[in-house]
């Protein structure tokens, strides 16, 4: 498949995907925000990124096919596994700025990896159920606007058997209970901002 920036930026117009003008208001924040921090991304929360992921590589025992990295960014993640010689088959990257999706277009290039990015809303994603094999999602449900529905549709992409990794910052309480109350088992790092669920698709 070819690489490129899928551009879904229609949808946040769509009276039918946005249920609320506050919705609509926060997913514009969150966009603007990640653009404008977009180029100095990398170095200002790199080094605190590689330490969510090794997190997520001790969960994961092997990736096998298709691989959900859900809110992307420049993908950094990608850029680490491969430095791990963690064999990712095919890598898809969604993220709701523009911004980060081009850092992310060149650090694939850079790498001649096999992949797709997608500008997508993680609580609506355009992803067929049962796509992917592997989800990772790091850092990000806390920006969601409504963190059950984001969750649920991460699981509608994951294939059965499909291991789904989410991390939240651990001063965001909200997020961790609804992972809690969505059956999400925790791992907690004292290394890390983050705290981890996790939860094995059989």
């Amino acid at each position: 498949m070819k690489r490129e920036v899928r551009d879904y930026l229609d949808t946040y117009d769509n009276d039918i995907t946005i249920e609320s003008k506050p919705e609509h208001l926060w997913k514009k924040n969150i966009m603007i925000k990640y653009d404008t921090t977009s180029r100095s991304y990398d170095e200002l929360y790199g080094k605190e990124q590689n330490e969510k992921y090794r997190v997520f590589q001790r969960l994961i025992s092997e990736i096998k096919g298709v691989l959900l990295d859900a809110g992307c960014g420049t993908s950094l993640l990608l850029e680490y596994l491969m430095f791990q010689n963690v064999k990712v088959m095919y890598y898809v990257g969604v993220d709701i700025s523009i911004g980060m999706l081009y850092n992310a277009l060149n650090r694939i290039k850079r790498l001649n990896a096999s992949a797709d990015l997608i500008q997508a809303d993680i609580e609506y994603l355009p992803i067929r159920n049962k796509a992917v094999d592997t989800i990772a999602s790091i850092t990000v449900v806390s920006n969601l606007y409504n963190v059950e529905r984001g969750v649920k549709e991460l699981e509608r992409c994951l294939k059965n058997p499909g291991t789904i990794v989410i991390s939240t910052l651990k001063d965001v309480c909200s997020s961790s209970y609804m992972l809690r109350r969505l059956g999400y088992s925790c791992v907690d790092n004292e290394r890390s901002k983050d705290v981890f669920f996790y939860k094995h698709i059989m």
